[in-house]
C-alpha cells in the first residue's frame, strides 16, 4: 500500500519522529450514489459524509492485544512514547515500550456505527 499521503496515492502514512509515531490517512468521503434522471453516476462530490462522526483508532501490539482506543475528527493521530510506555505497563505489568504496532482506523457514524472495513497501518 502506498505511504504517500499527499501524492494522491493510497492516503496512508506513518512517520516516526524520535520515539513518537505520527499516523495519517485520507478523510472519509461521501459514499452515496447520486442519481441524475434514471442513471446512477457513482460516488458523490467527495465531501465528508454527512453521517460522519469521527474516526475510531485502535492501537494493537504485535500479538494483536488492544493497547489503546481513541476517537478524533482529524485524519491524523500522534501515538507518543509516553502513551506507548503507559500502555505497555498496563498490558504487561512491567516497564518498557512496544517496538511493533498495528494501527486500525474505522469511520464512525453519528449513531456509533463503524465502517465495515478499516484501514490498517
Amino acid at each position: 500500500m502506498p505511504d504517500d499521503v499527499y501524492g494522491g496515492g493510497g492516503g496512508l502514512s506513518t512517520e516516526w519522529t524520535g520515539k513518537d509515531v505520527g499516523i495519517q490517512w485520507r478523510h472519509a468521503r461521501a459514499v452515496g450514489v447520486e442519481e441524475l434522471g434514471e442513471e446512477a453516476f457513482g460516488a458523490g462530490d467527495g465531501g465528508l459524509d454527512p453521517e460522519f462522526r469521527d474516526y475510531q483508532i485502535v492501537i494493537l501490539d504485535s500479538q494483536e492485544r488492544e493497547l489503546r482506543e481513541v476517537h478524533t475528527v482529524e485524519n491524523r493521530f500522534s501515538y507518543t512514547y509516553e502513551m506507548n510506555r503507559l500502555d505497555y505497563g498496563r498490558i504487561n505489568g512491567s516497564v518498557g515500550a512496544n517496538r511493533a504496532l498495528i494501527v486500525r482506523v474505522w469511520v464512525r457514524g453519528r449513531q456509533n456505527q463503524l465502517s465495515e472495513e478499516y484501514a490498517e497501518l
